[in-house]
């Protein structure tokens, strides 16, 4: 007799971190781990599903790095890579057919991984541990819900809580497959700032290696954020271009990627 799971089971099977979250009450966190006004955006609030999108997050940032993570104690890069290998684990728990997702190297963009992440053999074939990439979340809205104003407002979630120091002080970068989606998260920035003590400063990623170490002036105080288009991201850079590896910064990002499934 054959088990066909339903796609009800297949959908809870794809949603363990929303489940981890919502066995969190958000009321419950520390005061340090709320995001205070987190329906205030501007002239408009959040809806209510894109505030519960921003409080899901919140609590799994939550339940990794201090309950996983033991951040700031275990803040080295070795501690970080065994949390994440304890979250796998943990995940593992709930669903074990996540043993079965290591990456093959079957092709040069795969291969490439080698030199930044552990991986195993297998039958000859090298294979990027899955636990490599459990520290990221994502996110699904339809067209025309809002989306841009919850990763806006993720970005305040990012500043504040690396400001409390409760998560690691990272650079932020936005990466979205076309202009016009570029300067639509502009627009919204602007009218964010607008309303907003603490402004969003956004530069383009080209500018990044002046910025940090060449002296360009910019305000501490403000959230700064990297923008620049994930389809001219590449392995090599030229005019439009720019290498990933020019950028790489020992993994030390916030990556937010608008549109993720192109590009």
């Amino acid at each position: 007799m054959v088990n066909r799971k339903s796609n009800e089971e297949k959908r809870k099977m794809n949603i363990i971190y929303e489940t981890i979250a919502n066995e969190m009450d958000y009321e419950s966190l520390p005061r340090n781990w709320q995001l205070p006004n987190i329906q205030y955006f501007s002239n408009k609030t959040l809806f209510d599903y894109q505030v519960n999108a921003v409080k899901n997050i919140i609590k799994f940032l939550k339940y990794f790095y201090e309950d996983i993570y033991e951040f700031p104690k275990d803040h080295r890069y070795e501690n970080f890579l065994e949390a994440k290998k304890k979250l796998y684990n943990e995940l593992l728990k709930r669903n074990n057919d996540l043993i079965n997702l290591g990456i093959t190297d079957d092709n040069e963009a795969v291969r490439n991984l080698l030199q930044y992440y552990d991986y195993k053999i297998e039958n000859g074939k090298k294979i990027v541990n899955f636990y490599n990439f459990v520290n990221r979340v994502g996110l699904w809205m339809a067209t025309g819900s809002g989306k841009t104003l919850v990763v806006i407002k993720l970005i305040e979630l990012l500043d504040n809580l690396m400001k409390n120091r409760k998560i690691s002080e990272n650079d932020i970068l936005f990466l979205t497959y076309r202009e016009d989606l570029i300067e639509q998260f502009k627009k919204h920035v602007k009218e964010y700032n607008e309303y907003h003590n603490k402004k969003i400063s956004l530069y383009d990623l080209k500018d990044y290696d002046k910025i940090k170490y060449g002296g360009i002036l910019i305000n501490k105080d403000d959230i700064n954020v990297f923008v620049y288009r994930s389809n001219l991201i590449s392995e090599e850079t030229k005019e439009k271009t720019l290498s990933y590896k020019d950028f790489e910064n020992n993994g030390k990002w916030y990556l937010i990627l608008d549109e993720a499934h192109k590009g």
